[in-house]
């Protein structure tokens, strides 16, 4: 008994903060939906447009962010693992964004730890750069070696960065730097929804 009311604390200190929900598209191919306060979130993604329901893959993130003037810092941990558990993955992720102007040029960084059960121990990184000569479109450059669909590699993309207060669209084409890379040329679509509760 005397462990509920500090729970139920808890829980009304986490609500009572600004929350939202969220939904969204990463890569054109994982579906989210998630929570998130103003200082922890939680997203649950799924696999889409995959043919056979077992080889779906699932994932949960926690992650703690926070606003230091115009520098933005999330850190949090994931695990993910296809229904039929012939694979699966867990790690870490520290992102960071600096609004270099307010309005104009804002740097971006992706620094992701993860194993792999079939690719074993990687280290995943991810750096752009972005300039909105308007106000809500920008354009996007950068490379990476996250992997898209469990393919590392080095890749650079670029593309745009459609913002508005509540919603966050960005179209990209990437291509991987090696030559006679397996992987071809690919346009992902990202999008972000964000609603106030």
């Amino acid at each position: 008994m005397r462990f509920i009311l500090p729970l139920i604390l808890a829980a009304i200190s986490l609500y009572a903060q600004s929350s939202s929900v969220i939904l969204g598209i990463r890569s054109s191919k994982y579906a989210y939906v998630g929570y998130e306060n103003s200082k922890i979130g939680i997203i649950v993604e799924n696999s889409v447009f995959v043919e056979d329901v077992e080889k779906q893959y699932a994932r949960a993130i926690a992650y703690y962010h926070f606003l230091i003037n115009r520098l933005y810092i999330s850190y949090g941990l994931y695990y993910g693992s296809r229904y039929n558990h012939d694979f699966y993955d867990y790690g870490g992720i520290l992102k960071s964004s600096l609004k270099v102007t307010e309005h104009l040029l804002r740097l971006d960084g992706i620094f992701m730890p993860f194993y792999d059960s079939d690719l074993k121990l990687h280290y995943g990184y991810s750096a752009s750069m972005s300039i909105f000569p308007f106000s809500e479109v920008g354009f996007v450059g950068g490379f990476r070696n996250i992997p898209d669909y469990r393919e590392i590699e080095r890749r650079v993309f670029g593309g745009l960065e459609i913002q508005t207060p509540h919603l966050c669209v960005r179209p990209e084409v990437s291509t991987p730097l090696r030559e006679n890379s397996k992987t071809v040329t690919r346009l992902t679509i990202n999008f972000i929804y964000r609603n106030s509760l």
